[in-house]
């Protein structure tokens, strides 16, 4: 496959995984405005995500999870994105009590600038002109959409106050989804499949969330809540798509390209979520802010897969041309001295040509028996005649 063609595969997975995730939000909201305690969903759907995640692991790569698992080299680092794992699931499952799907969706287009700076400071990846206009331009876009379009929406509790809480734990889980999208690109970079690293990281993530949901809610009748049919939708399509596919296909995207790229679909969630509010939710408007920011976005996205087109070109060209030594500068010749001496260089370069043999090589280095008796007759006779 060519890589403009893996760029387009790439978006094309990650508008599937962003319209998978949106229609996780919604659900997960309806469950909970039955009076569900929304770490009880997060209980259920962790364990149903884990056996999902260890399923497919070993039916794409052939293997169970931990066989390669090297605890004195990795422990550390799955241990931190099982912690910034658990602060994303955690932070959104709260902040989603709070506040609703739409303005949950408007703050994820952030996690592209927490994505973007760790992951230029840490040097994984370069921040290009096309990218960085991307990102300036979506970061706006969701900007407009938040001033202007959350008003638009019922909030939870009635209060500014529980809004105003809930955006300030979306931020927190913004900033752990951004981390975990660098951090992973290190154990990818290293060999590890996306399945298995996925299914490993959120092992941990899951079990911090089984403890912690135990500890803060004690009473055993909150956990049946098996008795409608909103919380069954919310804990079998979490679990399934909600998490396994969204979390291993996020992970396959930053392998394929990088963690900026991964954070930077994001920014579809506040379109789709709107879409999905009218056919879920019931909304039936939106507001001249929603629909300005949503094109700032969509402009945002096209400028960075155009940019990131252009960037595979360009690297083709190079490697195309420095194997290639007449593309080489001509200022790389003065520099290695005369054009002769460049020359010289690269004779020295190629290797020798193998020697020549020959079944008849031994044959021709003397003449036969014959030829020598006749040679040595005609000296005799010359000789004979002088005298």
């Amino acid at each position: 496959m060519s890589k403009p063609a893996k760029t387009y595969s790439v978006w094309l997975v990650l508008a599937l995984v962003q319209i998978s995730y949106c229609i996780w939000h919604i659900l997960a909201k309806k469950a909970m405005s039955q009076g569900i305690h929304p770490l009880v969903i997060a209980f259920y759907r962790e364990i149903m995500a884990c056996f999902c995640m260890y399923t497919l692991s070993y039916l794409i790569d052939g293997k169970f999870v931990w066989s390669t698992f090297r605890l004195n080299h990795d422990w550390k680092q799955y241990l931190l994105l099982g912690i910034l794992s658990f602060g994303n699931t955690i932070g959104f499952i709260l902040a989603l009590y709070f506040i609703t799907p739409f303005n949950a969706s408007l703050l994820h287009p952030s996690i592209p600038v927490f994505s973007a700076i760790i992951g230029v400071s840490s040097g994984l990846e370069i921040m290009t002109l096309f990218k960085g206009i991307g990102i300036l331009f979506c970061a706006i876009g969701a900007i407009i959409v938040v001033v202007w379009g959350v008003t638009n929406d019922e909030t939870p509790g009635g209060t500014s106050g529980h809004v105003i809480f809930g955006n300030i734990i979306l931020i927190f889980q913004c900033a752990c989804m951004g981390a975990l999208l660098v951090v992973q690109k290190i154990s990818l970079n290293d060999g590890c499949p996306p399945a298995t690293l996925t299914a490993r990281y959120y092992s941990i993530a899951s079990i911090l969330t089984i403890l912690t949901t135990t500890c803060v809610v004690r009473e055993p009748h909150k956990y049946m809540i098996f008795t409608s049919l909103e919380p069954l939708l919310a804990v079998i399509y979490g679990g399934t798509i909600g998490v396994s596919f969204v979390y291993i296909a996020m992970a396959w995207v930053v392998r394929e390209s990088s963690p900026s790229t991964a954070a930077i679909s994001l920014t579809l969630q506040p379109p789709f979520n709107a879409i999905l509010s009218v056919i879920f939710m019931g909304r039936t408007s939106f507001s001249i802010g929603e629909i300005i920011g949503g094109f700032l976005i969509t402009v945002g996205l096209v400028v960075t897969v155009y940019g990131q087109t252009i960037d595979h070109h360009e690297n083709d060209v190079e490697i195309e041309n420095s194997s290639n030594p007449m593309f080489l500068d001509s200022d790389s010749h003065s520099d290695s001295g005369s054009f002769e001496e460049y020359h010289d260089q690269l004779v020295e370069m190629m290797p020798p040509p193998p020697p020549m043999r020959s079944p008849h090589l031994n044959q021709l280095r003397s003449p036969p028996r014959y030829i020598r008796k006749k040679s040595n007759e005609e000296e005799e006779a010359r000789n004979g005649t002088c005298l």
